[in-house]
């Protein structure tokens, strides 16, 4: 796809995306927004790859939730109904000053896939990340749920893809 196709492309999905989506942390989040979002980490967990090889756990989820609720450099994102979520964090690179943002999961439960609420989730995810100042965005799609769908989805959004992850069990 050319950049002016890109660009268009990427235009087209804006003016629907009109879900309602919440930034939270630990002053403005509720016990229940902290339980719909480890449900939903279940949720996904269980239609992921991960289920074949991994044991969910809840203690984990929620430790790791309560940390980047706690911490600036975090971003946790609900959306309103909360139907879905997106979360991850910034930092900076290894070998520069700068610092980039990466989400860790991003999650619409499947009867509102295709409601505009993931273009919302990672524009929101987007407005947080540049707050903190970052250079770079990086997104990813590793859980096997919807592998094309949500990288086409990414593309439209502006995103290219950089390399590959790949996996081996151990």
């Amino acid at each position: 796809m050319h950049a002016a196709q890109a660009r268009t492309a990427s235009l087209a999905l804006e003016p629907q995306a009109r879900a309602s989506v919440r930034r939270l942390a630990r002053a403005n989040s509720t016990p229940e927004d902290r339980d719909r979002i480890l449900t939903m980490w279940a949720a996904l967990h269980a239609e992921s790859r991960y289920a074949d090889f991994t044991t969910f756990s809840p203690k984990k989820v929620r430790a790791t939730l309560e940390a980047l609720l706690a911490s600036p450099r975090g971003i946790v994102l609900l959306g309103d109904p909360p139907r879905g979520f997106m979360w991850g964090g910034c930092a900076a690179y290894a070998f520069a000053d700068e610092s980039y943002s990466t989400n860790a999961a991003l999650y619409v439960e499947p009867a509102t896939r295709g409601s505009f609420l993931a273009v919302s989730l990672i524009r929101a995810y987007e407005r947080a990340a540049r707050a903190q100042g970052v250079s770079e965005i990086l997104i990813d799609v590793n859980s096997g749920v919807s592998t094309e769908r949500t990288a086409r989805l990414y593309e439209r959004l502006g995103y290219r893809a950089i390399g590959g992850l790949f996996s081996k069990r151990a």
